[in-house]
């Protein structure tokens, strides 16, 4: 008995913008830009035996459900302004930012309830399992923002820049895999007999986050004769969370009898990993 999400968001947002001006006498260019994007993969991944059922197999029994949803987003935004005045004030603005926001938030169980089951072997697993290969991260996030504005006149002559990124990662997902008795008004004893083998439950989340963020700006002022000056501004920040006080991992036999010819195995694992870099530069 098999269940699995393959649920996979590819986004792509950019923005950009660009102004110039040219005046004999007082000059200004204004350009700004921003780009974001926003997902969530949010569902029940569900495999189970329930409702009194009885089950025999001949060879192995196996409840396997399987969460291998992903989330790739890039974002960025790229402002250039430029301006040139010949005698009077020249300035120029120009704002670029991005963000990323994304959310992973799955239930994925596997579970014998209330039945009886009998196999030469019988496991019930929940994974969320490590990916491999260049999409390796479950959340992989980049975001940028970029700016440069240049000025140049022969009085007063300014340039203002500036830059920034965002990204916001979370992952909180419950894994469980079980063989329980919900009914506590039931008065049957249920089941699980692996005749030639094992009896194995098993519960394990392998998620990980790649985030990326850079803010990066760049002001050029020049004036022939009176008063020049440039402010540029680069910041990022990368916000990551996996887990929080409702999203466990969890492997349990409760109100059942379990024979096993072998080992009877109960493991719960979570190997959460994030690896994140924020960078802004200004120049």
């Amino acid at each position: 008995i098999d269940a699995s999400s393959t649920a996979t968001i590819n986004a792509l947002a950019m923005g950009g913008a660009g102004a110039g001006s040219k005046g004999v006498t007082a000059s200004g260019a204004l350009a700004g830009a921003g780009a974001g994007t926003t997902n969530l993969i949010q569902m029940d991944i569900d495999a189970h035996v329930s409702q009194s059922s009885t089950i025999t197999s001949g060879g192995a029994f196996t409840i396997d459900a399987t969460d291998v949803s992903q989330i790739v987003a890039d974002a960025g935004g790229v402002a250039i302004a430029v301006a040139q005045g010949d005698t009077g004030t020249t300035g120029g603005l120009s704002v670029g930012i991005g963000v990323a926001t994304n959310t992973l938030q799955n239930d994925t169980k596997a579970y014998i309830n209330d039945s009886d089951v009998t196999g030469q072997s019988v496991q019930v697993q929940a994974q969320s399992p490590a990916l491999t290969g260049d999409g390796q991260y479950r959340v992989d996030a980049l975001a940028l923002g970029g700016a440069v504005s240049a000025s140049s006149g022969t009085a007063l002559t300014g340039a203002l820049a500036g830059a920034g990124a965002g990204a916001t990662n979370t992952i909180n997902n419950t894994t469980e895999a079980s063989i329980r008795d919900n009914d506590t008004t039931d008065t049957a004893a249920y089941r699980v007999n692996a005749t030639a083998g094992d009896v194995t439950v098993n519960a394990a989340d392998h998620s990980s986050i790649r985030a990326d963020a850079g803010g990066f700006s760049i002001g050029l002022a020049r004036s022939g004769s009176g008063s020049a000056g440039s402010l540029s501004v680069g910041a990022s920040v990368a916000n990551n969370t996996i887990g929080s006080d409702t999203s466990l991992v969890t492997a349990y036999i409760h109100g059942y009898t379990v024979d096993a010819t072998g080992a009877i195995d109960i493991d719960a694992s979570s190997t959460a990993t994030i690896n994140a870099l924020a960078m802004g530069g200004a120049g």
